[in-house]
């Protein structure tokens, strides 16, 4: 994901415009001045491979579902009928993270969607199982360098 600036989107809006049939000679300035500011734009990697061992079969349709809250390792240790260390074990085969690391990815990823929907920071909070609002702005901020609050009130737009 990239991070798309003032001028980038002016751009981006600008070439989204143009006759199909426009000159080339006539987009090269903008056309250079577009890839030189794309290729200077701050990247984000945000990745959440999923497990495929038919142990999380169940997990992973309870994943697509709206309010599913993705449950501490106990519980999905219980829930797939296994200890957390052969959960942890299995996480960190499957999908290069441990169950933990995995859990606050996911948490970081829905977190900015709900945000991107203009949810309250309070009710992503809730959402997400934090015990406070205070809790989930620290976890947000470590992980984005920004607070909820910046992140909404931001212009930035982030393209995958």
């Amino acid at each position: 994901m990239i991070e798309v600036n003032a001028l980038l989107k002016a751009l981006i809006d600008r070439m989204a415009l143009w006759a199909w049939d426009k000159p080339e000679d006539e987009m090269q300035n903008t056309a250079a001045l577009f890839w030189e500011e794309f290729y200077d734009a701050k990247r984000h990697s945000f990745q959440l491979p999923l497990p495929s061992n038919r142990r999380f079969t169940k997990f992973r349709q309870q994943l697509m579902e709206e309010s599913f809250l993705v449950p501490d390792l106990t519980s999905i240790a219980d829930s797939v009928g296994a200890s957390t260390k052969t959960v942890t074990r299995l996480f960190k085969i499957e999908t290069g993270m441990s169950y933990q690391d995995w859990r606050h990815q996911w948490r970081l990823l829905k977190a900015i969607e709900l945000l991107s929907r203009e949810m309250q920071v309070n009710d992503v909070a809730h959402s997400l199982g934090f015990c406070s609002d205070s809790a989930f702005i620290a976890f947000f901020k470590k992980q984005t360098g920004q607070t909820p609050l910046n992140f909404i009130k931001s212009n930035t737009v982030i393209l995958s």
